[in-house]
């Protein structure tokens, strides 16, 4: 249960950042960490004064989510192939 409502808050961060005009595959701290404008810098003051790191962190846990899609996305192309086709 609690891998489910961490799930629904990533994406819902996901879905605030893309109303925001940014990347569907990355969350708001994500952003803000990479980002140099001045509400990016603002915001990741805040995010870091309340948890230590939590842009660097953010942009971590997106990569390792990415890379857990891909290869996801991998194993299920391999799946759809015959074995002539592999």
């Amino acid at each position: 249960m609690k891998a489910y409502i961490i799930n629904c808050l990533v994406a819902f961060d996901q879905f605030c950042n893309v109303v925001l005009g940014g990347n569907p595959d990355e969350t708001i701290s994500a952003r803000c960490g990479r980002n140099g404008n001045y509400l990016s810098k603002a915001v990741r003051w805040v995010l870091n004064a309340i948890q230590p790191g939590h842009c660097e962190a953010a942009i971590e846990h997106d990569e390792q989510r990415a890379a857990k899609v891909v290869t996801i996305e991998d194993h299920a192309e391999l799946s759809e192939t015959t074995p002539e086709q592999r």
